[in-house]
């Protein structure tokens, strides 16, 4: 056998030690050993394959597992009917159910945890009672997909969509709907629209009269200028470009200056009249406003009032650039007008001779001067020759202008040539033109040649000409010439119908629509619903066909008409309706039938089971005087013969008189002479004759019998005892109590409780009693008459309820209410008393909606939802609270794909939050945004020649980059950005480290500001642009070398130095406004039950961390660690408490399956400083090691006191001894060769066995031997020793300390032993301290064994 060596042969009589024994049954453990013993896997020694496993005991199992040789199976069989019957088998690479649809995985109430499977191919329906996650795609191929089955289920996307969505039929379904509107519509492309409708209102406008806005380029602020302006759209269109605010533009109404004209009013609140002065007034706005500052009053102003002067007088001040004081100067001048009027340009016109030595007033510079017109002529002549722009009002009509004339700007003039202009190129900025062609074929194809209007014509006839229309049908094709011929798009009568207006083409169903043939829903001849000349069939692809009707009320309930089961049919059947109007009445109906509804006859079998009497309004029949009911039998009817006829004479010969019965008539002259007496069942009749008795007998406690002249009168006894039912088919009155032992099950509909009260002052209900501890309880439900329209649930009291419920008794409660769905609606809507209403499915609120005052407050009026505010102000007003929002989480590949600005998430993947303005971005505070933009780092190294070095991400320029070669600074004039492109004006030389820092667009957080200066040795100040909130939040150079943050300090916008820059240093500072970054107090995960959290309440100093919606570890305000409890300072050693349950604790895993792993216990951190103390697992040597540089103590007992020491240089001691001298100090197993011999000469013998053992503790040896001596050639001499003792004795002095256990080869009895060195000596019975000699002893075979403890060295 694999395993098992057989360890020694035993003859009879042979003695089995426990070392024999103990060596023989660990071979057998070897042997069956599940690695290294007996394996069954059919090789030599090892044992056969088991090929089947089953029931224990049982030689023809029926649970069993067998191995199938044939096919290569594992056959798994189960017990059923008392045979066993196979379920499913393994094969290669599958587990195959021997019957198809048979077999389970799992159970209704026994689910498997996870499956991991590739894919799943199901030929029937896949049900999932739960929520259904798929992290892959979800294909539906065929067939329809329907999603929700009621108007109030959701379709929630959580992902983009990532194809075309295209209704299956035009012009048929909508999005959304007049009552359920989508929001926002973001469309990127183009939008394809039959017609636009903005709340209600057509939009009429042509695409042409649309197309005039194309290439407007006011911005969106400029256009919303003119929200509420009533002005005309000629009058608007003046404002192109105007930045005035709607109540300044509405003044211009009417107004016809241009809006060059109009900027220049920015701010004026003149009327319209007022400012219409001002047409064509082309003065600039800074030109205007040299009048800030007149100090005239509005008196002197209006001395203006009525000046006469013409715009073209006005406008000679144009550019005026005297100041305000020099204007001033005129203030209080007291020339008259006439005087004044001579510099008008128009009244005081003259004609004049001028000559050379005449003046003209000049602007030299800023200072006035007169210039002589012979300096004018000078000046002209010499410019004309040079000037670049020549600007005409009129037409230049003759004459030549050279190519080196320059460019020529008309204004709004035209330039008018009789001749031919001759051009290399024309060209308005974007399109060139650079000749005209007279091409007929378009063959150039050039983007700079215009064709003439007789080439176009041409072109396009030609290309008609050449062109058909092809069209494809469901049943051919056709092709129409464009030029020639006309398409024809025609309707079916009754069925389709067109129109054509304008030039639109509209295809429609006419309204009384007829399908000739079949229309077939979903499906087609096979599955789906097919209306065909009358006859609708509805097909299925598996399951019973039926029609859903629904009720008034919401849709709340339906009646369904669906088609029996396959295996009901025998056929197919036709159903046909009444003629006349009616209810059709099911055979589970428990309505009435009418006679009206009965026309005709019922045949019996249409009669499944019977029509009770009570049913039919005539169920007797009457004979001779005697009702018979229907269904009844008397063989002997008691007619009265007065009332019949025709019955047989033949019978009767006569009347029999009273008198005739003179006496008795006997018995046996009766044909009935006797009663029966039966049971109601007729199991048991007596037959009683004629003349004999009929006793009359009760039951106990249930019927009583009495008599009384004839009379028999059954009743009840004063205390009834009914055994089994007792049913009561009138009324049933209790005076009493009523106690019932069993349910109370009744068929009434109601069930009436104090009927005869007439007040309002008793409660009335139901209740129970049960006994809680011994205490006798009361629960039940009542009506409680002091609260009118009140009923209670109550529970615990221990008053027995009465006419009234005492709800201040000791114990009474309210008790729950646990209900499946409550339906209707709460007729009161203001419910104080209700604190939670469960999940409701949907919820519609119509007005404002109020959760506990200020809790939440949905402002309906003004669309505004108040969380913590009763009163919202802004779309989500979070109030006053103080925690936080959770907003969504994702991570960057999750971002939305079209973001619009204003967007605001928390990014997982750079742990911080973002916003979306025009790009994505970091936001200030927020982990990854501290400074209000993303900061990278990218690292490179020069090579002497590259120049161009590619960032990781994008910065918005030079001064968002910080750059340094071998950590000295670079100013941002040795390098430039663009993009992700970094590229410096000198390659880096060979080996240098380049380090750059980009900082991208941020949300919150501005871009650094820069700012400069240049050290004088004594200044020490700089002024900065903005106030970064620290020394942190600023990055200062001199010379390029970066300056520690001790060198300098900031506050507001001034930087101070320590010490001055030198003299001519070049000193940098880039600074960040916005710094601050908000300390983190919450990480969780997406639904919040994961989590770190810091201070979960104000200041309590604490750390928390959650999984699963539980605290799992905590650390507190002195630094202690608490895993499973919160509070580890509650513990005597605090600074790391673990509290477990049955099985829990602390592990130190390891990753492989060899090595060390330690607790450690340390006083410093390098030397045997870092390992003073340690616990440790090898799992190499699967050994457990605990040390410390010093002894190791062990402590025990509810007061915990050493009991155990372990020195450090060995040795255990005990109970609190510290002496090394007391310290067990040594512990040995072993075996040793016992040697018999004299003490002067061995002998000669032979020994089959000769074996020791021993035990040292201490100093103290426990040896002990066994010897078998097999033969005996000579007689050892001297005394009688047994040497070779595995330790020597201590000292010299013999002692007894030994004794003989088995001897039989020696003649005399030896009793006791002693030690001496390695020697053992041993002495006869009765003796001590003296030799056993072998001149008095002699050897023989047999066995000697014995032991000794002895004090070694």
């Amino acid at each position: 056998m694999a395993g098992y060596t057989r360890q020694s042969s035993f003859a009879d009589g042979d003695t089995i030690t426990a070392a024999l024994f103990n060596d023989e049954y660990n071979q057998l453990v070897n042997a069956f050993s599940n690695t290294t013993g007996h394996s069954h896997d059919g090789t030599a020694a090892s044992g056969p394959v088991i090929g089947l496993i089953g029931d224990a005991g049982e030689t023809s199992p029926n649970n069993k597992v067998l191995i199938d040789t044939t096919n290569n199976y594992i056959e798994f069989y189960v017990e059923v009917s008392s045979s066993p019957v196979q379920q499913l088998y393994i094969a290669d690479g599958a587990i195959v159910p021997v019957t198809d649809s048979d077999v389970d995985l799992g159970t209704s109430s026994l689910y498997f945890k996870d499956a991991y499977i590739d894919s799943i191919t199901t030929t029937g329906n896949v049900s999932v009672g739960g929520n259904l996650t798929v992290t892959g795609t979800t294909t539906f191929n065929g067939g329809t997909l329907t999603l929700g089955d009621a108007a109030d289920d959701n379709v929630v996307f959580g992902a983009d969509v990532n194809s075309n969505i295209i209704p299956n039929t035009d012009n048929t379904y909508d999005l959304g709907s007049s009552s359920q509107e989508w929001k926002d519509l973001y469309v990127d492309g183009i939008a394809y629209l039959d017609g636009i409708n903005f709340n209600g209102t057509a939009i009429t406008s042509t695409a042409a009269e649309l197309n005039i806005l194309d290439g407007v380029t006011s911005t969106a602020a400029e256009l919303n200028i003119l929200d509420g302006v009533t002005s005309s759209t000629a009058e608007l269109n003046i404002l192109d470009g105007v930045t005035s605010t709607t109540a300044e533009l509405n003044i211009l109404d009417g107004v016809t200056a241009t809006a060059a004209e109009i900027n220049i009013l920015d701010g004026v609140t003149s009327t319209a009249a007022e400012l219409n002065i001002l047409d064509g007034v082309t003065s600039t706005t800074a030109e205007l406003n040299i009048l800030d500052g007149v100090t005239s009053t509005a008196t002197e102003l209006n001395i203006l009032d009525g000046v006469t002067s013409t715009t073209a007088e006005l406008n000679i001040l144009d550019g005026v650039t005297s100041t305000t004081a020099e204007l001033n100067i005129l203030d209080g001048v007291t020339s008259t007008a006439t005087e004044l009027n001579i510099v008008d340009g128009s009244t005081s016109a003259t004609s004049t001779t001028l000559a050379d030595a005449d003046r003209v007033v000049v602007n030299d510079n800023g200072t006035m001067v007169q210039v002589a017109l012979t300096d004018f002529e000078t000046y002209f002549e010499s410019a004309l020759d040079t000037l670049s722009n020549v600007t005409t009002v009129g037409a230049l009509n003759s004459g030549s202008i050279t190519s080196g004339f320059g460019s020529i700007d008309n204004g709004s003039s035209a330039i008018t040539t009789t001749g031919t202009i001759t051009y290399g190129s024309l060209s308005d900025g974007t399109i060139t033109i650079t000749a005209f062609v007279d091409e007929d074929d378009m063959a150039s194809n050039s983007a700079t040649l215009v064709p003439t209007q007789q080439s176009v014509k041409a072109y396009v006839d030609s290309q008609v000409t050449a062109q058909d229309l092809d069209l494809t049908s469901d049943s051919g094709t056709i092709a129409i010439d464009l030029d020639s011929e006309t398409l024809t798009i025609g309707g079916t009568s009754n069925e389709i119908e067109t129109s054509a207006s304008g030039n639109a083409l509209t295809i429609g169903i006419p309204a009384a629509a007829q399908i000739t043939t079949s229309l077939g829903v979903g499906g087609g001849s096979t599955n789906g619903v097919q209306i065909s000349q009358g006859a609708i069939a509805i097909k299925n692809g598996g399951t019973q066909s039926y029609i859903d009707f629904y009720c008034e009320s919401s849709n709340a309930h339906y009646a369904r008409l669906q088609a029996p089961a396959h295996t009901a049919f025998s056929g197919n059947h036709t159903v046909t309706l009444p003629s006349s109007a009616g209810t059709l009445v099911g055979s589970g109906d428990s309505g009435t039938v009418t006679n009206t509804m009965l026309a005709g006859s019922i045949a019996n079998d249409k009669l499944a089971g019977s029509i009770a009497n009570n049913k039919l309004a005539n169920s007797t029949i009457g004979i001779g005087g005697i009702d018979f009911s229907l269904g009844d039998s008397d063989a002997t009817p008691a007619l009265d013969l007065t009332d019949a006829t025709n019955y047989p004479t033949s019978s009767l010969t006569g009347t029999i008189t009273n008198a005739q019965l003179a006496g008795s008539i006997a018995n046996s002259k009766l044909a009935n002479s006797s009663i029966t007496v039966a049971d109601s069942g007729g199991a048991n009749a007596t037959a009683i004759a004629l003349g004999g008795s009929i006793t009359f007998a009760g039951t106990s406690n249930e019927i009583e019998v009495a008599e009384s002249s004839g009379t028999i009168t059954y009743g009840l006894p004063n205390d009834v005892t009914i055994s089994n039912n007792l049913t009561v088919s009138g009324n049933l009155t209790v005076s009493g109590t009523t106690t019932q032992t069993g349910p109370i099950v009744s068929d009434d509909n109601f069930t009436g409780l104090t009927n005869a009260n007439t007040g309002n002052s008793t409660d009335f209900g139901l209740y129970g009693k049960y006994v809680e501890s011994s205490t006798t309880k009361y629960a039940g439900l009542f009506y409680d008459a002091s609260t009118d329209n009140t009923f209670r649930l109550f529970a615990d009291t221990q008053t027995e309820p009465a006419s009234t419920v005492n709800t201040g008794a000791t114990g009474y409660a309210a008790a729950d209410l646990v209900v499946g769905n409550l339906t209707g609606t709460i007729a009161t809507a203001a419910q104080t008393n209700i604190t939670s209403v469960g999940t409701l499915s949907s919820l519609t609120v119509s007005g404002d909606l109020t959760v506990d005052t200020s809790t939440l407050k949905v402002d309906s009026t003004n669309n505004r939802v108040g969380i913590g505010n009763a009163s919202p102000d802004v779309s989500l007003d979070l109030g006053s609270n103080t925690d936080s929002i959770h907003v969504p989480v994702g991570t960057t590949a999750q971002r939305p794909s079209s973001p619009a600005a204003g967007y605001f998430r928390y990014n997982s993947t750079t742990g911080g939050f973002e916003g979306y303005t025009t790009e994505w971005g970091a936001i200030a505070g927020s982990g990854s945004g501290a400074s209000g933009s993303a900061v990278d780092q990218n690292t490179y190294t020069g090579d002497g020649s590259t120049t161009a070095f590619t960032l990781a991400e994008a910065p918005t320029g030079e001064d968002n980059t910080i750059v340094f070669i071998d950590g000295v600074y670079q100013d941002d004039s040795t390098y430039s950005v663009s993009g992700t492109t970094l590229t410096f004006s000198t390659a880096p030389a060979n080996s240098r480290v380049i380090t750059v820092y980009t900082i991208t667009s941020g949300i919150l957080g501005t871009a650094p500001s820069i700012d400069t200066m240049t050290g004088d040795g004594s200044d020490t100040t700089l002024t900065l642009s903005i106030s970064p909130a620290s020394e942190n939040a600023t990055f200062v150079t001199i010379d390029g070398v970066v300056q520690h943050k001790d060198t300098y300090s900031v506050s507001g916008t001034t930087l101070t130095f320590s010490a001055a820059p030198p003299n001519g240093s070049a000193v940098e500072c880039i600074s960040f406004a916005n710094t601050t970054v908000t300390t983190t107090k919450l990480i969780q995960d997406a639904d919040n039950d994961t989590k770190i959290q810091v201070e979960e309440s104000s200041d309590e100093d604490k750390i928390r961390f959650d999984t699963g919606g539980s605290e799992r570890m905590i650390i507190d305000a002195s630094g202690n660690v608490g895993v499973g409890t919160s509070s580890p300072a509650d513990y005597y050693s605090d600074r790391l408490v673990v509290t477990a349950g049955n099985e829990d604790g602390i592990t130190i895993a390891n990753t492989g399956t060899t090595g060390t792993q330690y607790l450690m216990f340390a006083d410093g951190t390098s030397g045997n400083a870092a390992y003073r103390g340690y616990m440790g697992y090898s799992h190499t040597s699967e050994e457990l090691i605990q040390a410390s540089h010093g002894f190791q103590s062990f402590y025990t007992g509810s007061s915990p006191s050493e009991k155990l020491r372990i020195l450090a240089d060995g040795g255990i001691t005990f109970n609190g001894d510290t002496a090394a001298a007391n310290a067990l100090d040594d512990y040995e197993e072993g075996t040793w060769t016992p040697d018999l011999g004299g003490s002067v000469t061995g002998g000669s013998f032979t020994t089959s066995t000769a074996a020791g053992h021993y035990t040292k503790i201490g100093r103290l040896v426990r040896v002990g031997w066994l010897i078998i001596v097999t033969g005996v050639t000579t007689q050892p001499t001297g005394n009688v020793i047994v040497q070779n003792l595995p330790f020597s004795v201590s000292g010299t002095s013999y002692s007894n300390v030994g004794t003989v256990l088995y001897n039989d080869v020696f003649n005399n009895d030896i009793g006791s032993c002693y030690g001496v060195s390695t020697f053992v000596y041993f002495a006869p019975s009765g003796i001590t301290q003296a030799n056993a000699n072998f001149s008095s002893v002699t050897l023989s075979t047999g066995y000697f064994s014995g032991s000794m403890t002895y004090i070694t060295a």
